[in-house]
C-alpha cells in the first residue's frame, strides 16, 4: 500500500505559553497533570495540607452564579478570594466551573433566555477580570448533556448559545484566559460532535469531558481515540484541542476501598499513557458517612478525614513517580498487561499492572537494582543478573524505581514512537517521529556492568539501530524497515500518503538493535480529519452498495470508483454530508455471499483517494425471499400493559 518509508532529521521544536511563567495546561507530568474534585470555599483545618500531601495539583471547583450574583449587577466574590489565597499559597491550581442558574434571571437548572445569557455572561466576565494571570481555567458549565444539570431536558442548541457568549465574554475581560468544555457526563459523542458542528471547538482551548463507567479505567482508551477523532474533524485548521478528564470516579459503595484506590491509581496511569494532560479525580472527601449511599463515598478520604486507600494511591503515585513523565506502553502482545515507561530526570521508572487476570512477565530492565512499591507504598527491593525483573502482573499497579540501570535496557526503556504530526487530512504524509535513546542511565550503569563492561556496552549502543513498522488501514496492511544512523537519536519516518477510506491509521514498530528485536513493541495512531464515513449494505435482490458521505460540509467530490480486475469504472458524486450509495456489480454466491474485490475511489483529476480491501458481505436472512403470509407479530414485556402492534411488508427499492 506504501511506498518504502523515509525518514529525515527530526528538529526540537520549543513552544512558549501566552500566559508567562503559567502555562496554560500543565506538562504532561507527574504530579503536574492531576487534580481533584472538592466542595468547599473554607477548608477545615488541616485539610489543604492533607490535600497537598496527596499529591494533588489541581482542585476542581463551582463558581456558583447564584452564590456570587446576589442581586442583579451586584457581586460578591469573597469566598473565592479566600479559596484562591489558600490554593496559591500551597502550589494548587483551580479550575473552576461557571455553573447553574440564578433565579434572579432563570427559573430552573438551565439558561434558556437571552435576559438570561447576558446576565450568565457578565457575571463570567466579572470572574476572568477578577482572577486575570492568577491561572484559574475557566470551565463552562457542569454535564449539560443530562439531567439535572441541564433541566428540564438537555439541549444543545441551548447550551452552545450560552458557551459562545459566555466564552467571547471571558475573553473581553482576558485575552489570555483559558476556557474549557463542555463538560459532558460520559464521553456522549452524540452531544459533542453536535457540539463541535455548532462551533464550540472555535471558542474553547480544550475539550473536557466525564469518562465515568461501571468497567476498569482502561476501557476508556478506546473512548479517548473516538472523541480525538471527532475532535480532528471538527477543529479549526492547523489547530488542536487536547482532551481532558475533568471528573471521574469510583465509589466504594459499587467496588469497595481497596478497588477504589487500584482504580485511582489505574485511571491516572491510564489517562497519561493516553496523553491526557489533565486527570481530575472525583472526588476529594466523602459526602456523608452512609456506607451504602454510592454519592457519600467517592472521596479519598473519609468525611472525617481519615485517608482511605484511594489517598494512599494519589499519595503514592505522586511520590514514586514524583517528576516522571510517560515515554511509551511497552506491548507484550497480551492486551491486559501493562507495561508504562517513564522518563524521570536522568532516570528512568516503570508502572506496571494487569487489567485482566494476573500473569507472570520479565520485565526487560537488564542487569539491574531498585525497588518495587505497591500501589499503597510498601517497597521491596530487588537485583537482578540480567534476565530481567519477573513481576506478576495483579490489578494493583507496582512502581519500580532503579537504584542502578543496565545501559542495555535504556533503548528498551526510552524508545518511543509518535504521530508527526497527530493530524493529517486525504493526501497528506503519514509519518512518525521515532526516538531512541542508547546511551547509559545516569543511575550508576557502569557500576552494574562492571569492570570493563561499560565500554562494550557504550560500543554496542552506538551500533545499527533499526524498526519495524506495520501500517493498518481498512485498504490492508504493510510493513517496512527504517534505520537510524549510530548516533542520531530521533528520525521521522514517512509512510505514505494519507487516504479517506480510514479515519484512525495504527501503526505498530518494533526496534531492533544491532540485529537483535527489543522485547516490546510501540503503537501510535494518526487520525485522518476528513476520512470518508463507509459501510457495504446488503440491498436484495439487486446486491450489495458500498455508502459514502464526507464529514465536510460543503464538500464537492467528483470522481470514480474502481473495481480493481474487473476494469469496471462506477461515477461518484459527493455533496457535502449526504449519504450516496453507490450500487456494486457483484453476482451473489453460495449462501446469500458477495464477494467484493479490490475497490479504489479516485478524484475526477486521477489522485487515489481512498481504497477498500477485498471482503465477502453475507446477507445474514434475505426477507425480500418470503412471501406476505405466515407473519405473526409477538411482543413482549409486562402482559398486563395494553399493547397494539400490526406487521405490514414493503417493496425493496428499487436502487441503492
Amino acid at each position: 500500500m506504501f511506498p518504502r518509508c523515509s525518514t529525515m532529521l527530526a528538529a526540537a521544536v520549543l513552544a512558549t505559553a501566552g500566559w508567562g511563567e503559567i502555562p496554560r495546561f500543565p506538562a504532561l507530568r507527574v504530579p503536574d497533570a492531576l487534580g481533584v474534585n472538592i466542595h468547599f470555599t473554607t477548608a477545615d483545618p488541616g485539610e489543604l495540607e492533607l490535600l497537598t500531601a496527596g499529591g494533588f495539583r489541581f482542585v476542581r471547583m463551582d463558581l456558583f452564579w447564584v452564590a456570587v450574583e446576589f442581586a442583579r449587577g451586584r457581586y460578591d466574590f469573597s469566598a473565592y478570594d479566600q479559596l484562591l489565597s489558600a490554593l496559591e499559597a500551597r502550589g494548587v491550581r483551580a479550575i473552576l466551573i461557571l455553573d447553574y442558574d440564578n433565579p434572579l434571571y432563570e427559573q430552573g437548572r438551565h439558561v434558556l433566555t437571552e435576559e438570561g445569557r447576558q446576565a450568565f455572561a457578565r457575571f463570567a466576565e466579572k470572574a476572568a477580570a477578577r482572577y486575570r494571570g492568577r491561572g484559574v481555567i475557566w470551565e463552562i458549565w457542569n454535564e449539560p448533556n443530562i439531567e439535572p444539570f441541564w433541566s428540564p431536558q438537555p439541549s444543545v442548541e441551548a447550551y452552545l448559545a450560552l458557551a459562545q457568549a459566555t466564552a467571547t465574554a471571558i475573553r473581553r475581560a482576558d485575552a489570555d484566559a483559558t476556557i474549557v468544555a463542555p463538560a459532558t457526563s460520559g464521553i456522549d459523542l452524540a452531544f459533542l460532535e453536535a457540539c463541535f458542528a455548532g462551533g464550540l471547538l472555535e471558542v474553547i482551548d480544550a475539550v473536557t469531558v466525564h469518562p465515568y463507567r461501571v468497567e476498569p479505567p482502561e476501557t476508556v482508551t478506546a473512548d479517548y481515540l473516538a472523541l480525538r477523532t471527532l475532535v480532528a474533524r471538527y477543529a479549526p485548521r492547523g489547530s488542536s484541542r487536547p482532551v481532558l478528564s475533568g471528573e471521574w470516579g469510583y465509589s466504594a459503595t459499587d467496588v469497595g476501598s481497596d478497588t477504589q484506590g487500584r482504580y485511582l491509581a489505574r485511571q491516572w496511569l491510564a489517562n497519561l499513557a493516553s496523553g491526557v494532560p489533565l486527570s481530575i479525580w472525583y472526588d476529594w472527601r466523602n459526602d456523608g458517612t452512609d456506607a451504602n449511599d454510592r454519592e457519600h463515598n467517592f472521596g479519598t478520604v473519609t468525611r472525617s478525614l481519615e485517608p482511605k486507600p484511594a489517598y494512599a494511591a494519589a499519595q503514592t503515585l505522586t511520590t514514586v513517580l514524583d517528576r516522571c513523565e510517560p515515554q511509551a506502553r511497552l506491548l507484550t502482545g497480551v492486551a491486559s498487561d501493562w507495561l508504562l515507561s517513564f522518563r524521570c530526570a536522568g532516570d528512568y521508572a516503570m508502572a506496571a499492572w494487569s487489567s485482566g487476570e494476573p500473569r507472570a512477565v520479565t520485565l526487560p530492565v537488564g542487569r539491574s537494582r531498585g525497588s518495587v512499591v505497591s500501589f499503597t507504598g510498601g517497597a521491596t527491593p530487588f537485583v537482578t543478573t540480567g534476565a530481567g525483573l519477573p513481576l506478576t502482573l495483579t490489578d494493583a499497579p507496582q512502581y519500580v524505581r532503579f537504584t542502578a540501570l543496565d545501559g542495555t535496557a535504556v533503548p528498551e526503556l526510552s524508545w518511543r514512537m509518535t504521530p508527526a504530526p497527530e493530524v493529517v487530512r486525504g493526501g497528506e504524509e503519514l509519518a512518525v517521529l521515532l526516538t531512541v535513546e542508547r546511551r547509559p542511565s545516569g543511575v550508576a550503569a557502569a557500576e552494574m556492568t562492571g569492570s570493563g563492561g561499560a565500554s562494550r556496552v557504550r560500543q554496542r549502543l552506538q551500533g545499527r539501530v533499526g524498526a519495524t513498522l506495520l501500517v493498518a488501514t481498512p485498504s490492508g496492511s504493510s510493513s517496512c524497515e527504517v534505520w537510524l544512523p549510530a548516533g542520531l537519536s530521533s528520525t521521522r519516518v514517512v509512510l505514505g500518503k494519507a487516504l479517506r477510506n480510514a479515519a484512525n491509521v495504527p501503526v505498530t514498530a518494533r526496534l531492533v538493535l544491532d540485529g537483535q528485536a527489543l522485547q516490546t513493541s510501540r503503537e501510535a495512531t494518526i487520525l485522518v480529519a476528513d476520512a470518508l464515513a463507509s459501510r457495504f449494505l446488503p440491498l436484495p435482490p439487486h446486491g450489495v452498495a458500498l455508502e459514502l458521505a464526507s464529514p465536510v460540509a460543503g464538500e464537492r467530490f467528483s470522481g470514480y470508483l474502481e473495481l480493481v480486475g474487473r476494469g469496471e469504472h462506477l461515477p461518484v458524486e459527493l455533496e457535502g454530508t449526504r449519504p450516496v450509495r453507490v450500487l456494486l456489480p457483484v453476482a451473489e454466491g453460495a449462501e446469500a455471499t458477495y464477494e467484493i474485490p479490490k475497490l479504489r475511489l479516485f478524484s475526477s483529476g486521477g489522485t487515489l483517494v481512498a481504497e477498500w480491501a477485498p471482503r465477502a458481505v453475507r446477507i445474514a436472512h434475505d426477507f425480500s425471499r418470503h412471501g406476505t403470509g405466515g407473519w405473526s407479530v409477538v411482543l413482549a414485556g409486562n402482559p398486563q400493559v395494553p399493547a397494539e402492534a400490526s406487521l405490514s411488508l414493503a417493496s425493496s427499492p428499487e436502487s441503492p
